[in-house]
């Protein structure tokens, strides 16, 4: 609940569903159902707003890989992380009435020995629904994995930044 209000003060959780997190036997799953009146910028017939999953509200300790420095493109030596890692977010958004949507951003895929990334969304009726995932293959790469791995983490940062567009 704390890292969902740490995005947004006015997040109001409707549902919280999630699995044992110290079961390390199984994937961890969290399901929330919220809302945040008001959490769109509103300007010239146009609501602007990035899915709350896209901003990976789970940023802190859990994401380290969000807070390397991916500036060189090529490493000398070997790196690690904490642990392999399946992220895979989905959200539904339920679009406001009288509105269209003007833009989604698009990205391209990552593949690779190290990671993989994908996001996309989807209009289906009166819903956006947004899926990304992003696999870490391993908890310690060669340099020669960094590319690969450089590429896909910077991909997630792309999401994270790059908003949704409605027209009314």
């Amino acid at each position: 609940e704390q890292a969902l209000h740490q995005l947004s003060p006015r997040l109001e959780i409707v549902s919280l569903k999630y699995t044992d997190p110290y079961d390390l036997s199984k994937p961890m799953n969290i399901t929330v159902e919220y809302r945040i009146p008001q959490y769109a910028v509103v300007g010239n017939h146009n609501l602007i707003f990035t899915p709350l999953v896209a901003k990976h509200m789970f940023s802190g300790w859990t994401n380290s890989y969000l807070h390397m420095n991916l500036g060189p493109k090529e490493r000398e030596y070997g790196f690690r992380t904490r642990c392999s890692k399946l992220v895979d977010f989905k959200e539904t958004v339920k679009l406001p009435s009288g509105y269209k949507i003007r833009y989604t951003p698009e990205f391209d895929s990552v593949s690779g020995s190290a990671a993989d990334f994908s996001c996309h969304y989807k209009k289906k009726g009166s819903t956006l629904s947004f899926s990304q995932i992003l696999s870490l293959k391993k908890r310690i790469y060669s340099a020669e994995e960094w590319p690969n791995f450089r590429e896909a983490v910077s991909s997630v940062k792309k999401v994270m930044d790059a908003p949704v567009i409605l027209k009314k």
